[in-house]
């Protein structure tokens, strides 16, 4: 997505360490970015810091996206490979927020980019009818983690022509080897 989002509003769930907010904001959107891992959420916070210019236009928030409630979250060092999925031991409590939610709570009418890695939860968020009101919306899909079998690709393409989407592509976005129905990036645009 390498064009001018001067304006545009982009909600990026599964934040990581904070470097896709940052190149939404460099692009000139408003990004309202969440990460439940508490290490990676620090580091992120960290790097907005570090990038106050960029950071005024970037709300970082340490909740989980799902459903609306409190989730058990893995608490380990920032790999990117966290989901409230993982067997470990170590957990936090986190606030877990519906796609829904986040639109009411920062009072976002018209919402523009939905970016979501979030390691399983796809298979919840899907279900929330307010991605009908996005234009366009990037999920990175883990179909199975840890032997559990979480969804299938196709329920969230499903999901997402009901939404209005007609433009769909299903992509391999990294070298690992997997099949795209178990792992893979969905983008889709109305």
């Amino acid at each position: 997505m390498d064009f001018d989002l001067t304006g545009r509003t982009v909600i990026h769930a599964g934040a990581y360490v904070g470097e896709t907010a940052l190149y939404y904001a460099k692009k000139g959107a408003i990004v309202y970015a969440f990460e439940p891992n508490p290490d990676c959420y620090n580091v992120a916070d960290l790097n907005l810091k570090l990038n106050h210019e960029l950071a005024k236009n970037i709300a970082l928030k340490n909740y989980a996206i799902g459903e609306d409630d409190y989730v058990e979250f893995p608490n380990i060092k920032c790999s990117g490979g966290a989901s409230v999925y993982s067997n470990v031991k170590d957990k936090v409590k986190v606030r877990s927020v519906s796609i829904s939610t986040i639109l009411k709570e920062f009072k976002i009418n018209n919402p523009d980019i939905l970016d979501i890695d979030i390691k399983g939860e796809e298979f919840k968020v899907i279900y929330d009818r307010s991605l009908e009101k996005f234009k366009i919306i990037r999920i990175e899909y883990t179909t199975e983690i840890e032997g559990k079998k979480l969804g299938n690709v196709d329920d969230i393409i499903n999901k997402l022509r009901e939404y209005g989407f007609n433009k769909i592509r299903v992509y391999k976005h990294n070298e690992v080897i997997y099949d795209l129905s178990e792992h893979g990036t969905i983008h889709a645009v109305k």
